[in-house]
């Protein structure tokens, strides 16, 4: 069962994330927009979405809102990615209501130390109904 569930459009970021995250031991699924992520969220249990906030149609902060309005959902970690990181983005992200939030271009140490800090945290979710 993959513990992550990556959002991101780009192809080459999802590679690289994927990449990142298997080395680590890791496992993960992927997907290109919010409302493929809400799809396979309801029929598959992750403890952590790593979700870009740029994304077409439904956007990172739109997933988010519909993962904190789902009373099922709320052990999951979110974790903002972007590579718009002005001054103060990351408190504006945690007030929001991310867990965390993680910049592009990745440092592959950071990136793995904030997933795994809320891996190690989060329960163990049950499969859907």
């Amino acid at each position: 069962m993959p513990e992550v569930l990556i959002v991101e459009d780009n192809p080459i970021n999802q590679r690289l994330l994927a990449f990142l995250l298997t080395r680590a031991g890791i496992s993960h699924a992927i997907c290109a927009s919010g409302e493929e992520a809400l799809r396979i969220l309801e029929n598959q249990p992750f403890r952590v979405v790593l979700t870009d906030l740029m994304l077409p149609g439904m956007s990172g902060r739109q997933l988010l809102q519909r993962i904190r309005a789902e009373g099922r959902w709320t052990a999951l970690a979110v974790i903002a990615v972007t590579a718009c990181a002005p001054g103060g983005a990351q408190l504006q992200a945690i007030t929001e209501g991310f867990d965390s939030y993680i910049v592009k271009p990745y440092d592959r140490d950071q990136l793995i130390a904030t997933v795994r800090r809320f891996l190690d945290r989060a329960p163990v979710p049950a499969a859907p109904s």
